[in-house]
């Protein structure tokens, strides 16, 4: 098997596993705090998605644009 690049499947479950995390966090704070937390887990999951999408480019599985 190859193992160049990181499983796609353990990646989207360690993503899924700090995105509740963060869930939690957020519940337990307020103000300022709960906002910096909502946009460092925005931030997140934009850069995941940026990042798979690149993977999957190389691969040719989705179309580039």
């Amino acid at each position: 098997m190859n193992q160049r690049h990181p499983n796609l499947n353990n990646i989207i479950s360690a993503n899924t596993n700090f995105s509740y995390m963060l869930l939690i966090n957020t519940k337990v704070t307020v103000g300022n705090v709960y906002i910096y937390r909502e946009c460092i887990g925005y931030d997140i999951f934009i850069i995941m998605i940026c990042f798979i999408s690149h993977f999957a480019k190389k691969h040719g599985n989705i179309a580039p644009g």
